[in-house]
């Protein structure tokens, strides 16, 4: 990957008028979070755990992190500061959606809790919705 890759493949493929809906370009973000999940998680562990006893790896597992923290940081840049909860700023909402759409987090509620893909894609975006924007009411 490199920088902006994800940025650009998860918002060239969302529909324009979706984008202008913080909730939709939230439920797409976390579509895509799900897919590579699906994709990746197998491997996560592994490289997380090798990284414990080699440095190498090691290293390439916080240039990952680091990566995927830079990516939440662009992402969330689509979602305009006026939708943020009061007090949030877009780093703030970015690091919030970076920690909760993790491996970690995916570790602890598919592999150990035993929810499904479609159970963790539903609890992150309602968790996301939740923390990142203002309450609409309707």
């Amino acid at each position: 990957l490199d920088e902006g890759a994800v940025r650009r493949t998860l918002l060239a493929t969302i529909d324009p008028e979706d984008a202008k809906d913080p909730e939709r370009l939230l439920a797409h973000l976390v579509h895509g979070f799900r897919v590579l999940a699906e994709r990746s998680a197998g491997v996560w562990g592994t490289y997380r755990d090798a990284a414990a006893v080699d440095a190498d790896i090691a290293s390439d597992w916080r240039a990952l992190m680091e990566l995927r923290r830079s990516e939440f940081h662009r992402l969330m840049q689509a979602l305009p500061q006026s939708f943020l909860r009061e007090g949030l700023t877009p780093g703030t909402a970015a690091d919030t959606a970076w920690a909760l759409a993790s491996p970690q987090i995916h570790e602890s509620l598919v592999d150990t809790a035993g929810y499904t893909y479609d159970q963790l894609e539903a609890w992150l975006h309602d968790t996301l919705v939740a923390a990142l924007l203002k309450p609409v009411e309707r």
